[in-house]
């Protein structure tokens, strides 16, 4: 199994139990997200890489948790 696969089963077993939990939405596809993350996750990898400064990195790992948050989190109303 290739590196990404393995992230890829990582995240999506973690998804689905967060749904599960009601932690993400019920809705969410659990496949699509896990491979967002892995985007995301490489994404921040080759920012850092980069040579982007600090306050840039935190700013874009802060973006990436509040577009993950608002995709999938479950509204918290309905949450017990």
């Amino acid at each position: 199994m290739r590196a990404p696969d393995r992230i890829i089963a990582v995240f999506t077993t973690a998804l689905q139990r967060a749904r599960a939990a009601g932690e993400i939405r019920s809705d969410t596809d659990i496949e699509k997200a896990a491979m967002s993350l892995l985007a995301a996750m490489q994404g921040i990898e080759f920012l850092r890489k980069s040579g982007i400064d600090d306050a840039q990195f935190q700013e874009a790992k802060a973006g990436i948790v509040d577009t993950v948050s608002r995709a999938y989190g479950a509204n918290r109303a309905t949450r017990g």
